[in-house]
């Protein structure tokens, strides 16, 4: 019944969409190309790993008790990542090669060395 029903009515839809308009044919184009990309992502990473880690997370997060400790402990380590001495850090940019840039002038800045005498290094390694 469902499929008699809306199955047709979907197709009936589009039809009319990719009738009517052309950004549409390049919407839903770029759609399928990117649903295509997923699942052949998935079919790669199953069979790159076996398997083995949805095993893992499926016997981690079979109840709701373990779905919310499995969550919390898994927020918790990221969360502690991130300490005064190595924060975590968002770069902005609108490009790669400026967002290399930013990142190696954010941490030249956090340094203590004479910036304006001359010098590669002035300071001591550890």
């Amino acid at each position: 019944m469902f499929r008699e029903i809306i199955l047709p009515t979907i197709f009936s839809i589009l039809a009319y969409g990719f009738w009517i308009s052309p950004d549409f044919k390049e919407i839903a184009a770029g759609v399928a190309i990117f649903l295509f990309g997923m699942l052949a992502l998935e079919e790669g990473y199953k069979a790159f790993t076996g398997g083995v880690p949805e095993g893992i997370l499926r016997k981690t997060t079979n109840r709701l008790s373990k779905s919310l400790s499995f969550g919390v402990i898994s927020t918790t380590i990221m969360q502690s990542a991130s300490t005064a001495d190595c924060p975590w850090v968002i770069i902005k940019s609108d490009e790669k090669k400026r967002a290399r840039i930013n990142a190696i002038r954010h941490f030249l800045d956090r340094g203590d060395y004479d910036k304006g005498s001359g010098t590669r290094c002035s300071g001591q390694i550890a």
